[in-house]
């Protein structure tokens, strides 16, 4: 769907650093799903695009998003506390937080890459 030379912004994860078995086991992601960020850039070229530039968000931004999900599942439930769905909205909460703070934080990385296509 790209045209010859056209540009593509690609947002990918990565691993930053190599997840121990207890990450792992926090969270639903398999080692082998991610690579290395630079296995992320060759895997871009095997398929015949360029890269153009290349930005990693910061731990900062991770947490900006994160909270911003969180927050809303939590903004929820104080606002619903009797409805028959608030265990359920708790326990999704409760087990993104610790998919995140068990898991992924500090160890899965998030590149943007601008590519441009063959």
């Amino acid at each position: 769907m790209l045209r010859p030379g056209g540009k593509l912004l690609l947002g990918e994860g990565f691993w930053e650093r190599e997840p121990t078995d207890e990450q792992l086991a926090a969270m639903p992601i398999p080692r082998d799903q991610y690579g290395s960020l630079a296995d992320l850039v060759d895997l871009a070229h095997t398929h015949g695009y360029r890269l153009l530039g290349l930005e990693q968000a910061c731990l900062d931004e991770w947490d900006v998003f994160e909270n911003g999900h969180g927050l809303a599942g939590e903004r929820w439930l104080r606002a619903n506390p009797d409805s028959p769905h608030a265990d359920e909205v708790r326990a999704r909460a409760d087990t993104h937080r610790d998919y995140r703070v068990k898991g992924w934080r500090g160890t899965l990385g998030l590149a943007y890459l601008t590519l441009q296509a063959p």
